[in-house]
C-alpha cells in the first residue's frame, strides 16, 4: 500500500502557548512519525479576547518540532474546531490522513500508529480512540474508551472494539481522511457553518458534537479503534496541571451540571435537524446510564424501604381502647 501523508494538528489558546512542550514532545516521539505537526490558531482569540503570540509560538515549534512543526494562522477563530480547520484549509491531497489532538494531553507513543492501522480497515471513515453512542430509552448511552485496563464489570460498560459511534471524543485523538470533507470550496459546510454561528458560544465548548454532526451530513461513518487493548499502547495523561478549560482548579459542581445541560441541549438540537440519529443499537450492558440507573434505583429504593421500616418499628403503638379512655 502506498504511504499516505500523515498530519497531526492541535489548537490552543493564547494563555497556553507557553505550556505546549510536553504535548508536542509526545507527538514527536511517535512510533509512526507524522509528516507534519500543525499548531492551528487564529489571529485573535474570541475566548480570551486577545491576539495570539504567533512569533513566540513559532519559536517554540521550531525548538521542539524541528523540521515537522508548523504554525497555521487562520483569519477566523473557530474555537476548538480550529485544530481541524487548519489542516483542511492547507492540505489538498484527499489521501492525506489528518489526526487531531488536544493541547492539554500527553499522548502515548503508539497513538498515530494505532489510528492509522484502524483507518486501513475503514478507509473512508473517521476513527477515534473514544466515542459515544446516543441510543434510545432505556439504552440511552454507550461509551468506548481506549483504556481497556478496567476490571469486570466496568469493561462491560464499554462498546466493543471497532464499534460504530454517533459522537467522537476529540481529546484522545481522532483520524480523518482528508478526502471525506471534499475540496476547499465546500469547507466549511454551509449548513454546519449556519448552525455554528447560531450557537457560537455553546459549540465552542462542544466541538465534538459539531464535528460529529458535520460527518453525519457528509454521510461519513465514525468508529472507535479496535487496536488499543492495553493501557500502555495509548497512555493519556494531563500534560500540565489545571488543564481543564472551565477554570484554573477545574469545574465546580454547578459548572459541571451547566456543561452537561448544554451538551444535551446541543444533542437535542442536532437531533431535531436529523443528525446524531444513526439508529446504532446499544446493548443494555453497554449502556452506562442504564446500568448505573438500575443500580442507583435499587440502592435508593432499598434505603427508603429501610428508613420506612425503622420509622414504623420505633413509632409508639396506641390501641383504640387507650384513645377512648383519654377522650373520656
Amino acid at each position: 500500500m502506498q504511504k499516505r501523508r500523515i498530519v497531526v494538528s492541535l489548537s490552543t489558546i493564547p494563555s497556553r502557548c507557553d505550556k505546549l512542550d510536553e504535548t508536542l514532545v509526545s507527538l514527536a516521539s511517535q512510533t509512526l512519525k507524522p509528516d507534519a505537526i500543525f499548531i492551528s490558531v487564529s489571529k485573535n482569540s474570541i475566548r480570551e479576547n486577545k491576539p495570539y503570540p504567533v512569533k513566540a509560538l513559532a519559536k517554540t515549534v521550531k525548538r521542539v518540532l524541528p523540521g515537522v512543526g508548523r504554525v497555521i494562522v487562520l483569519d477566523e477563530d473557530y474555537g476548538p474546531l480550529t485544530k481541524l480547520m487548519g489542516p483542511l484549509l492547507n492540505e489538498d491531497d484527499p489521501t492525506t490522513l489528518i489526526i487531531t489532538v488536544d493541547d492539554d494531553q500527553k499522548y502515548g507513543e503508539k497513538l498515530v500508529e494505532t489510528l492509522v492501522k484502524a483507518s486501513e480497515q475503514t478507509p473512508n471513515a473517521a476513527v477515534c480512540m473514544c466515542g459515544h453512542v446516543v441510543g434510545h430509552f432505556p439504552n440511552v448511552w454507550g461509551y468506548r474508551c481506549s483504556r481497556m485496563d478496567r476490571p469486570w464489570p466496568m469493561k462491560k460498560l464499554y462498546l466493543k472494539p471497532g464499534s460504530q459511534v454517533d459522537i467522537i471524543s476529540g481529546w484522545c485523538g481522532v483520524l480523518y481522511p482528508r478526502g471525506i470533507f471534499g475540496d476547499k470550496d465546500s469547507i466549511p459546510n454551509p449548513a454546519m457553518e449556519s448552525m455554528r454561528k447560531e450557537s457560537l458560544k455553546i459549540l465552542h465548548r462542544h466541538d465534538d458534537l459539531y464535528i460529529s454532526a458535520w460527518l453525519d451530513l457528509l454521510k461519513v461513518k465514525k468508529y472507535v479503534t479496535a487496536y488499543a487493548e492495553k493501557q500502555g499502547d495509548v497512555q493519556l495523561q494531563h500534560a500540565y496541571k489545571n488543564s481543564l478549560s472551565m477554570g484554573d482548579s477545574g469545574p465546580t459542581p454547578s459548572q459541571g451540571v451547566k456543561h452537561l445541560k448544554e451538551f444535551w441541549g446541543v444533542v437535542r438540537a442536532l437531533r431535531s435537524k436529523g443528525l446524531l440519529v444513526s439508529n446504532l443499537r446499544v446493548k443494555w450492558y453497554n449502556s452506562t446510564v442504564t446500568v448505573v440507573g438500575v443500580i442507583s434505583t435499587l440502592v435508593i429504593a432499598t434505603a427508603v424501604g429501610i428508613l420506612i421500616y425503622h420509622f414504623y418499628r420505633k413509632a409508639p403503638k396506641t390501641s383504640s381502647s387507650s384513645i377512648v379512655e383519654e377522650l373520656l
